[in-house]
């Protein structure tokens, strides 16, 4: 087996992880276990229906759809 190792190997993971982290919260271990396992929850639904063809795009799509829900609350003016 050959693994290749290239410059931009992390960015992929660092992007998920990252979007894990803000979709849970920075300082909630509960928040950022239940942001992990939705985002794989809906990347793998996502490949196994299409294929695995847009598998990827789950992420970005999953990472607007809180966005969006985060910005009409806070637009509705309703706190934590």
């Amino acid at each position: 087996m050959e693994f290749l190792f290239y410059p931009e190997f992390g960015f992929d993971y660092l992007l998920k992880a990252f979007g894990v982290i803000m979709m849970g919260g920075m300082g909630s271990l509960v928040g950022t276990i239940a942001g992990g396992l939705t985002l794989g929850v809906a990347e793998s639904l996502t490949s196994w229906i299409y294929n695995g063809q847009y598998g990827i795009w789950s992420a970005g799509a999953t990472y607007v759809a809180i966005l969006v829900a985060l910005a009409v609350r806070a637009m509705l003016g309703k706190s934590r």
